[in-house]
């Protein structure tokens, strides 16, 4: 099996170094990664592109800019430039399958807290949590056919 979840001591970055290789062995056709903005960084994004893996960095939007003394429309002027100016709340691409998924673990009262003391615990308590998760919509759907 492959360590997902690492003790609290180690960086994400380094972190993610060892998971991509452990699973580019165990699924050679893993091609793309999506991560959100903790991860951004051309030599991390370097390392994972040698094992033939594209990193995406999910961003969000900006929510404070820089505008020159004098522009009388702000949206016009950021439009200008290129950046998208957006009011209130913006679904990202990708990101929405993350906190989803989180969703789904933390309706477990086990999992609703960092309750484990060993990082194996906590891994193996998420595959049964997503396991189950999966099993109910399994037989939702076959009820339904």
């Amino acid at each position: 099996m492959i360590p997902y979840v690492t003790g609290a001591d180690l960086n994400d970055r380094p972190a993610l170094d060892d998971m991509v290789t452990k699973l580019k062995d165990k699924f050679p056709s893993l091609k793309k990664l999506w991560a959100d903005m903790g991860y951004q960084g051309r030599d991390l994004k370097e390392r994972i592109g040698r094992q033939g893996i594209e990193l995406e960095i999910v961003r969000r939007p900006n929510k404070s800019f820089w505008i020159p003394p004098g522009i009388k429309d702000v949206n016009a002027h950021l439009r200008s430039l290129g950046i998208e100016v957006v009011d209130g709340f913006k679904v990202l691409a990708r990101r929405w399958v993350v906190e989803r998924t989180f969703a789904w673990i933390g309706r477990y009262r086990r999992m609703s807290k960092d309750y484990e003391f060993l990082p194996q615990t906590q891994e193996t308590m998420m595959f049964l949590a997503m396991t189950r998760t999966m099993l109910k919509r399994t037989v939702k759907t076959i009820n339904q056919i």
